[in-house]
This record gives C-alpha cells, sequence and structure tokens, in this order.
C-alpha cells in the first residue's frame, strides 16, 4: 500500500533566499513504486498532496511544482490564489502524467525521486524530495502497491497464447469429440472443467522447466515472464506459470483467478460465469467456500513442468491443499472483476515507441504432442444443485412446490453479505461505548434521550495517566467509570474521534432518512448484543451477526448542537435472520420468538442475551459480545420470506398468486374482456361512477375493470395519469363496497395517490 510520506521543511530544505522559519508544510501520499502497467491503467502516484501554511499571514499567488527524476513524468505545475493563515490546502489526487516509452523502455529497476516546489512570487518556501522505485516494463510490484494491477500482466491476446487454444481445442477434440471452447455457452460446469484441463494439458506438452522465485515476491514483486519469453526459454516461475494459465483460461472466454500465498502462487477458475465483488480479497474462506460447491477450481500450475503423469486432477488436487493453510493465504485477484475496473492487459504493441511486446512463435517442430489423457471428472457434480443434474432435456422440470422454495431462497438472504449474519464496521455504523446494555434499553424505553459525544480523551494515545496503575492501586477501571458517569449525564462515547463522529452520524442520518421517505420503513436500530460464530469448525473467521435490535431515532436541535438518539416508534425487534440461519445451517433453535420477553422497563435485554449464551454454549469459538453499535439494517425481505413460509396456503387463493405458483409457464387465463370504451356511456350510468378526479375513456375502462375483479396491467409513460387514475379506482372501489389495498416499493407514489 501506498507509504504516507509527510516532509515537514526545515529551514537547511529551504531555498537561500528564504531567511526566515519555514513557512509551509508538504504532505504528500506517494506510491513506493511506478511501472508501465500502472501508466497504462491510470493508477496515480501521488495519491494526496495538502500544502499548510504554517504561519499567521496571508500566503497569496502559490505555485507548486512537481518533478521527477529520471524524467519518467512529465512537469506538473498548479496555481493556488491564496493560502489563510494556518489554513490547508488539499491537491488531492496529482494527475501526474506519466511517459509510456520511458516506462515501457525499461528493462531493470531503478531508483528515482519525486520533487516538489511550492514557491511565491520566484521565492521557495517549501521542498520536499521523496524516493521512489520505478520497475521495468514487466515487473510487477507485489501486494505492498496495488494487488489489482497484476492482471495487467494476463495477456489474454498474445499471439502464444492463441497457439495453446489451438492445442487445447485439439485435445478436446480428443477427449470429447468437440473441439468447441465455448467458454460458458454449454451452462454445464463439468464442460468448463474439460476445457481448464486441455489448456493445462497443451501448456505441460510444451515441456517447460520450473525456476524459484525470489523470495517474498508476493510483498516485494518480481519481473513476470511475458508468454514469448516462456516459450523461448522454456522456464517460469509459479507466478509467471499462473499468469499464463490465467491469460490462456481467459482467451478461452472463462473467467480465471490468481491465487497467491506465502512465497507461492497458482490459477484458478471460475465453472460459473460468475465473479467475486471485489477484485482482490484477502478472505481465503471465501474462496474454498466456492471450491466445496464446485463453482470454482484451483490448480497448481508448478506441476505444469513435471511429469504428463501430474495431470489436471492431481494439480486439482495440490491446488486444495495449498488452501488448507490459511494462515499462509494472501490474496485472491478475480481477472475478470478487474477488467471490469478497467485494469486492462498491458498492450502487446504500443504505437509511436521502438518497443514492441511481441514475439515471433517458437517452432514446435521439436516437439511432438503425445496423445493426452482425458482425465477423469466422473465425481464431479456431487455438491451441485438442481442446475447440473443429469436429464435428457437439459431443463430442469419445476412443480409448485419448488417454485415456491426458489421465490423464498431469493428472499431470504443468509449470505455473507446480508449484515445481520456478517456485520462489519464501516462509515454507516457507530461503536457505542456502553459497559451496561440492559440500562441503556430500560432507559430508552423510558423515554430518555442521550446525547452522542466523541470517544474520551482519556483513550487517546500519548497520555500520561496510566490507567493500569489507577487500576492496580484503586480496583477501579477509571474509563468505565468515566463512561458510567457520562451514561448518567444522558451522555453516550462513540469510539471514534470528533470529526469522525460528525461525518458518520450525518451519513447515517441521511441514510436512514432517504429508506423511511423512499420506502416507509425505518432502518435505524441500536443493536444490542453481537453473537460471534464461525460458518464451519476448521474456519479462521469470525462473523459477528447482532441480536437485538431497538429501533431508534437521531435527532437534534440546530447545526450547532450534537445529535441525540431517543426510542423510534416502531418494536424492538430480534434478528430472525439469524435465529434463521441458525435452524437451516447448523439446525439450532434458539427458544425466542415474538412477543420478546419483558422486564419491568422495556424488553428483557439481560434474559435474552442469556438464553443465546446457554444455546451456543457447548459450540467451540462461538459466544455472545455485550457490544452496541449504530447501523442501518433491511428487515423487508424477511418478513416478505416469512409470508410465504407461513402463510403460503392464504397467498395462494389469490388468482393471480395461484398462476405464479402453479401455472407461470402459461398464460393467465382470460377473465373475459375488459369493457368498451365505445359502450361505456350505456354500460356504466354516470351516477353510478365515482372519479373525484377528471378521466378519460381509456381511465375508466380500467377503473370500472378493476372494480369487476378483472386482473391486469396498466402502463404508460410519465404524465399519462396514471397516478390519477390509480385515484379514481381507488376511490370507485371503495364506494362500491370494496376493500383495497394499495402497495407501492416507494413512499413517494404512495403520497402522490
Amino acid at each position: 500500500m501506498p507509504d504516507n510520506i509527510q516532509a515537514v521543511v526545515s529551514p537547511q530544505e529551504i531555498s537561500t533566499s528564504a531567511t526566515t522559519a519555514p513557512s509551509l508544510q508538504i504532505d504528500m501520499e506517494l506510491d513506493p513504486t511506478v511501472n508501465f502497467a500502472m501508466q497504462q491503467n491510470d493508477v496515480p502516484i501521488v495519491q494526496s498532496l495538502k500544502i499548510t501554511n504554517l504561519t499567521q499571514t496571508e500566503i497569496r499567488d502559490v505555485q507548486v511544482e512537481i518533478r521527477t527524476e529520471p524524467e519518467f513524468a512529465m512537469l506538473w505545475k498548479t496555481q493556488i490564489a491564496s493560502l489563510p493563515s494556518a489554513g490547508t490546502y488539499h491537491l488531492g489526487v496529482v494527475d501526474l502524467e506519466l511517459s509510456p516509452q520511458h516506462l515501457l523502455e525499461l528493462t531493470e529497476r531503478v531508483a528515482g525521486i519525486v520533487h516538489v516546489e511550492v514557491k511565491s512570487e520566484q521565492t521557495v518556501l517549501a521542498q520536499t524530495t521523496s524516493r521512489i522505485e520505478i520497475l521495468a516494463h514487466d515487473e510487477w510490484s507485489g501486494l505492498r502497491s496495488l494487488p489489482e494491477i497484476l492482471a495487467a500482466f494476463v495477456l489474454p491476446n498474445h499471439p502464444d497464447v492463441e497457439r495453446i487454444l489451438s492445442r487445447a481445442a485439439q485435445i478436446l477434440k480428443e477427449w470429447t469429440g468437440n473441439s468447441s471452447l465455448s467458454g460458458y455457452q454449454s451452462k454445464d460446469r463439468k464442460r468448463v472443467l474439460e476445457i481448464v484441463a486441455a489448456i493445462y494439458t497443451a501448456i505441460q506438452s510444451q515441456e517447460l522447466t520450473y525456476v524459484n522465485p525470489p523470495s517474498s515476491f508476493e510483498q516485494c514483486g518480481q519481473k513476470i515472464r511475458l508468454p514469448h519469453r516462456i516459450f523461448e526459454n522454456k522456464m517460469g516461475t509459479c507466478l509467471d506459470l499462473a499468469v499464463l494459465c490465467a491469460a490462456c483460461v481467459e482467451q478461452a472466454g472463462l473467467f480465471p483467478l490468481l491465487v497467491l500465498t506465502n512465497g507461492h502462487a497458482f490459477t484458478g477458475a471460475w465453472l460459473e460465469e460468475e465473479c467475486f465483488q471485489d477484485s482482490a480479497s484477502d478472505d481465503g474462506l471465501r474462496l474454498k467456500k466456492r471450491i466445496d460447491l464446485e463453482e470454482i477450481c484451483v490448480f497448481e500450475t508448478t506441476l505444469l513442468t513435471g511429469s504428463a503423469s501430474l495431470n489436471f486432477e492431481c494439480a486439482m488436487q495440490e491446488g486444495n491443499r495449498q488452501l488448507d493453510d490459511l494462515d499462509a493465504f494472501r490474496c485472491v485477484l478475480d481477472i475478470q472483476r478487474c477488467r471490469k475496473s478497467r485494469i486492462r492487459p498491458l498492450p502487446i504493441r504500443v504505437s509511436g515507441t521502438s518497443i514492441e511486446i511481441v514475439s515471433t512463435p517458437p517452432s514446435t517442430e521439436s516437439v511432438i504432442p503425445q496423445e493426452a489423457i482425458a482425465p477423469d471428472f466422473s465425481g464431479f457434480g456431487k455438491a451441485q444443485q438442481a442446475d447440473l443434474l443429469n436429464n435428457t432435456s437439459g431443463q430442469i422440470t419445476e412443480t409448485p412446490a419448488t417454485r415456491l422454495d426458489k421465490w423464498k431462497r431469493n428472499l431470504l438472504d443468509l449470505t455473507m453479505r446480508n449484515r445481520l449474519l456478517n456485520f462489519r464496521e464501516s462509515h454507516k455504523t457507530l461503536p457505542i461505548l456502553c459497559p451496561d446494555l440492559y440500562s441503556l434499553e430500560d432507559s430508552l424505553a423510558d423515554g430518555e434521550a442521550f446525547k452522542i459525544l466523541e470517544r474520551p480523551a482519556e483513550m487517546s494515545a500519548g497520555q500520561p495517566r496510566s490507567q493500569e496503575l489507577h487500576f492496580q492501586r484503586t480496583g477501579q477501571d477509571a474509563l468505565t467509570e468515566l463512561i458510567k458517569a457520562e451514561f448518567s449525564a444522558k451522555r453516550l462515547r462513540a469510539d471514534v474521534t470528533e470529526n469522525e463522529l460528525n461525518r458518520r452520524l450525518l451519513e447515517i442520518h441521511r441514510e436512514a432518512r432517504n429508506s423511511l421517505e423512499e420506502g416507509g420503513a425505518n432502518t435505524l436500530f441500536l443493536a444490542l448484543g453481537f453473537l460471534s460464530w464461525y460458518e464451519t469448525s476448521d474456519s479462521q473467521q469470525a462473523r459477528i451477526a447482532p441480536i437485538i435490535l431497538i429501533p431508534i431515532e437521531l435527532k437534534r436541535r440546530s447545526m450547532l448542537e450534537g445529535f441525540r438518539i431517543c426510542l423510534g416508534d416502531e418494536e424492538s425487534r430480534i434478528n430472525t435472520t439469524l435465529l434463521e440461519l441458525l435452524v437451516q445451517e447448523f439446525e439450532l433453535r434458539v427458544p425466542l420468538s415474538d412477543p420478546l420477553p419483558t422486564d419491568e422497563h422495556g424488553i428483557d435485554v439481560q434474559g435474552i442475551l442469556n438464553t443465546f449464551k446457554h444455546a451456543v454454549k457447548n459450540i467451540d469459538r462461538w459466544e455472545v459480545l455485550e457490544k452496541a453499535q449504530i447501523g442501518l439494517f433491511s428487515f423487508t425481505k424477511y418478513l416478505m420470506w416469512r409470508d410465504l413460509e407461513v402463510r403460503a396456503g392464504d397467498l395462494a387463493r389469490n388468482k393471480v398468486v395461484s398462476h405464479l405458483i402453479n401455472r407461470s409457464n402459461k398464460a393467465f387465463v382470460n377473465e373475459g374482456e375488459l369493457p368498451q370504451v365505445e359502450h361505456l356511456d350505456h354500460t356504466y350510468k354516470p351516477e353510478n361512477t365515482f372519479c373525484p378526479l377528471s378521466s378519460d375513456s381509456s381511465q375508466l375502462v380500467a377503473i370500472h375493470a378493476a372494480a369487476e375483479g378483472k386482473s391486469f396491467v396498466l402502463q404508460g409513460p410519465p404524465g399519462t395519469g396514471k397516478s390519477q387514475t390509480i385515484t379514481n379506482l381507488i376511490a370507485h372501489c371503495l364506494a362500491t363496497g370494496k376493500t383495497v389495498l394499495f402497495v407501492s416499493e416507494k413512499m413517494a407514489a404512495l403520497n402522490v395517490v
């Protein structure tokens, strides 16, 4: 990651024309490395630049210049009209124009400098010089900088990749009778696995030799042999081979992965048309679960250099074994996700330069392709769902029951994307320091409001007082006593700084208000108590899920006064999504249901948390954490799932729902013709039409059709009177003795009507 370089100018660093003390301070965040791949993918090397006026007087007409040595970037200049006294000017990310030709011509790493100079009226006020490593055009900087830039070295359009794929197509023809490298078109994971295996076998036939990589390459980086160099020299490191395999997999229309562990790299591939939500992830468990579900395969690429008996099945086994030690796991790069982030492959040929990253395919006459033995994938598919069932038509026959189950699965989000199951602190959450959760809920239930303040100064680093010494002498935790005293004064302390507190509270307040205005549902809660749980017994990553959710409101009387929290209008609730996860995934039933147990103030927080503690007391590593967080949580989909779970029979009595459950693949049964426009006046008397707003004949057709119980879809472009028609429809149906349920995804539509 970028080094945070802070340059505080000393008198010796100021130009000789400056005879006074330093007047400016330069703060710069500079990436430690730069290379051709970063230039091609618009990665800035100066990620932040700030100029601070250290004097008590305003400085006008300030010029800022950045130059580099050697000249791998163009001279950058900007003008600042005025720097107020003791003020800081944020220049943000600096668009330093890098020279593609200079970076492309580099064949070895060189040391460079970035020089920043600040002047006013030709007088140098401050300057700083920072080191930067300029890498060779084929050198990756490692995980210390931008990990995703490794995807730029995956070259699917390289001529040698095309040659390998041609051989892979021949192998596929021998194995299956079908030479098509059709990507995911078959919708068959086994076919995708055969394509990857054929690519592996085609590269293995080139009789390559393995070369040990430099130590700690995954952190410090290394030169990467591009495909033409691998095949010319017949050798490659684990990273070279992994990148080559990824390029071949990508050119075959599949989505490759690069897996980095301590001192090692290998390749993976998605077996279905999917990608991770992040370009780079350090969560090895996320990768392993996808492998267990047979959605991803990983394979050891160094076995390409071994005996032909070490086939693709052996490579997969070794790749899986490499992930057994999650402590050694560093990162997985999803190449398709990197492409979506516009990380492009290095150009094979750069116009206007004397360097071309091209090669003439080496002669393969000396390599006699041996008959490739097809891998045995007969055991593959046991973990797959109905989409891989072996049926002759290739289609899955849906039944009403499976269709209803599919709806419920789509509504009940039991993935780690759901913050009700996998809570992670962000700029839209706020940790509250509260040693007594029970008293906090009791006070809120009694109508008390609490002001939110920043972390106590006593918790800041560098405090001269020793909390440990105080405890040894008095037996009291000074911080706990302080927080309790603040609580008694109706003040809650958040575990963030003052600036961060204001920023987070404002963000949370805006998001909660938008959710209420647009969706009509409160999403702002105070979470009390968290369950720390693990997805499997072997998992090393703890997941945190809130247990109790108290609806709250954030209020403030003015911009100058801080936020206060008070109890909201809704009922407090248990995290029902967590309860359902425990039942479905672990067959663990926590004996809690609506209504929640209460005490003399509100809900019985202590009793609820104790119930969870008893439920998990015999499960290793699981525990209940008595912590509090303010955050945004949504239960909308869970409530819909609950309706399908317990009221499916009632819902199915509706003819539209019944059709969707039982006959969704057929046309809806015609309920008779809609009223004819030309006969409206004869069929429906004006005195029997109750429309408070004006309506034309087409709108009256919809109004009377609805009153007669006909089902239809009413659509039209903006401004054609849909809301007006709905208003008349509701009024007419109410006047004729009917009950109307008006549902809208957004609150604004309800308010219009």
